[in-house]
C-alpha cells in the first residue's frame, strides 16, 4: 500500500506540488496540538497524543446519527445488512454500497490527515498500518460508530500503556502487543461469528449474513 499510494502522489501534478509544500512543513495555524503542549507537560508526556481526538469524536457522533436518522443513511444500513434483501424491498442497493465505500475512502482519508497535521506536524514518508486492528475494533464495538470510538480509546490507552511498561521494565514490547492483540482478538469471537453467520436473534439488521445472497 505505500508504494501505491507513493505511485499516485508521484503520478498527479498537484498531489506532487502538495507534497513538495508539506516537506517545508505545515503552517502552525493547520496543526492540531499535542496535549503535552497545551498542557505543560500535565498530559499526553511521552506521546503525540493532540486535539484531533475531538474531531475523531465529532466525526463519530455525526456520523452515527446520519446513518440512524437519514432516508440513505438507512438504505446503507439496510444494503450493509443484506444486498438482496434491501433491493428487494426496493432500495438502490448498488448506489448504497457504492457510497459505503466512498465514505470510508473519506473517514480513512480523514484519519490520515490527522496523522500527518496532529501526529507528525509534517510531510513524512510511509504510513502507520493499522488497518487490521481497525477491524477488530470494529468488531468489538458491534460495528456502530460510538461503539468503535469507546473501544479505540480503550485501545489507544492500552497502546500508551504498553510503551511505558515496555521502557520501564524488563519485559519486551513484542511480548506486551501480542498479549494486547491476542485480548482484543478474543473479545471480538462473538461480533466475528455474527458478521459471517448473520446468526445475532438480538439485531434486525442482520437479515440472513453478510454473505448471504438470497432472500430468505
Amino acid at each position: 500500500m505505500p508504494h501505491l499510494l507513493s505511485a499516485v502522489v508521484n503520478g498527479v501534478p498537484l498531489l506532487r506540488l502538495a507534497r513538495r509544500r508539506a516537506s517545508r512543513g505545515i503552517p502552525e495555524s493547520a496543526q492540531f496540538t499535542h496535549f503535552v503542549q497545551l498542557t505543560n507537560g500535565g498530559l499526553g508526556a511521552g506521546t503525540k497524543a493532540n486535539t484531533s481526538i475531538f474531531l475523531a469524536i465529532a466525526v463519530a457522533f455525526f456520523l452515527s446519527w446520519w446513518l440512524r436518522r437519514t432516508t440513505l443513511g438507512f438504505e446503507i444500513r439496510m444494503t450493509k445488512a443484506n444486498y438482496t434483501f434491501a433491493e428487494f424491498a426496493g432500495i438502490r442497493a448498488g448506489r448504497g454500497f457504492y457510497l459505503g465505500l466512498m465514505f470510508s475512502g473519506a473517514i480513512a482519508a480523514l484519519a490520515g490527515a490527522t496523522e500527518v497535521l496532529g501526529v507528525w506536524h509534517g510531510y513524512r514518508m510511509g504510513t502507520l498500518v493499522v488497518g487490521e486492528k481497525g477491524l477488530v475494533i470494529s468488531l468489538i464495538g458491534a460495528q456502530t460508530f460510538i461503539g468503535s470510538m469507546i473501544v479505540a480509546l480503550i485501545y489507544g490507552g492500552l497502546e500508551s500503556g504498553t510503551m511505558n511498561l515496555s521502557w520501564f521494565t524488563s519485559i519486551s514490547r513484542p511480548l506486551i502487543d501480542i498479549i494486547v492483540l491476542l485480548m482484543f482478538v478474543l473479545s471480538a469471537v462473538p461480533s466475528m461469528r455474527t458478521f459471517f453467520t448473520g446468526s445475532d436473534p438480538t439485531d434486525s439488521e442482520h437479515l440472513g449474513g453478510r454473505f448471504v445472497t438470497r432472500w430468505r
